[in-house]
């Protein structure tokens, strides 16, 4: 999943699925999981003490040498909420075109072309679909002065929906229905 300006999701819930209710809880999944990292919190833990700068950040962060997993996933939590996007190519082209639906003039053709496949269902032509979960339609919550209604967010703004899982329940990832058991949430992300 992205993480970029996670510190503004609405929901604060986590994963496809929503199975981490904090941030603190999301980053430590990684790390145990066999397909990502494949370790356990306290093998961490034993390296990350082993490592002879660490403890001096530690002090510096929490007052105490002592290296533990509530500690790394604060650490880790608070570094993720610092990932936000700022000044990006697309945050210059909008200003420049005044408009997400129109081409942008500091974009090439395959990222004009990128743009209008996210902008989906307001073309005429085939394509994605992904403005309708990420219209945002009460300004700017980054900078709540700033008036960017129906522009786009890079980030999760709307209640989940179906993405393209399986709603059937035929796939291991059955989106939140398969956490809460919500026959119409099958598929949701």
């Amino acid at each position: 999943m992205g993480l970029a300006n996670s510190r503004f999701y609405e929901s604060g819930l986590f994963f496809w699925d929503h199975r981490d209710a904090t941030l603190e809880d999301q980053v430590l999944m990684p790390i145990q999981d066999a397909v990502e990292m494949g370790m356990t919190l306290e093998y961490l833990v034993t390296k990350l003490s082993a490592l002879e700068y660490y403890p001096d950040l530690f002090t510096d962060a929490f007052g105490s040498t002592e290296v533990t997993s509530d500690k790394i996933s604060k650490a880790l939590a608070q570094f993720v909420r610092s990932m936000v996007s700022f000044e990006t190519k697309y945050d210059e082209g909008l200003p420049q075109a005044g408009n997400m639906f129109v081409n942008f003039p500091n974009f090439t053709a395959e990222e004009n072309l990128g743009k209008s496949i996210f902008n989906g269902s307001f073309r005429t032509e085939p394509g994605g679909n992904c403005a309708v979960c990420h219209m945002n339609n009460d300004g700017d919550p980054i900078n709540p002065g700033m008036n960017l209604r129906n522009q786009a967010l890079f980030m999760m703004v709307s209640s989940p929906r179906n993405n393209g899982i399986d709603p059937d329940g035929n796939v291991e990832n059955t989106g939140i229905g398969g956490v809460n058991g919500a026959t119409l949430a099958i598929g949701a992300l």
